[in-house]
């Protein structure tokens, strides 16, 4: 686990599973960094993944939290992370997370693979 800046123990099993899974490893960081908020940070979110440029990224607005989880030079080597971080969340946070709903975000920074956090209304 490359840097993970937070405390990987309530993520242990997930981890296991993870790098059995035959996933890159920089799929399987940004994967643990989303869940990390998604699980701890802000449980009860809903969220989308998308891809940009690190220097065009949605701003953050009231209700809502964007998490650069991946950065890289290539813009395949982000849109592969953000096909596995998506993949990841539909299939164990289903009723959280949407599908394609960001659009590309472009600019002269480096490519990112993002998560957009919306508070839960109620």
């Amino acid at each position: 686990m490359g840097g993970l800046d937070f405390d990987i123990g309530v993520h242990r099993e997930a981890i296991e599973v993870l790098t059995n899974s035959g996933l890159n490893p920089a799929s399987i960081d940004a994967i643990l960094r989303a869940r990390n908020v998604a699980l701890v940070e802000l449980p009860d979110s809903r969220l989308s993944v998308g891809v940009g440029s690190n220097t065009a990224i949605p701003s953050p607005s009231d209700g809502t939290t964007v998490k650069v989880v991946f950065t890289t030079d290539l813009l395949v080597d982000a849109e592969k992370v953000k096909s596995d971080v998506e993949k990841y969340f539909l299939r164990h946070f289903p009723g959280r997370t949407t599908q394609n709903d960001l659009p590309s975000q472009t600019g002269s920074g480096k490519p990112c693979v993002y998560v957009v956090y919306r508070k839960a209304r109620g």
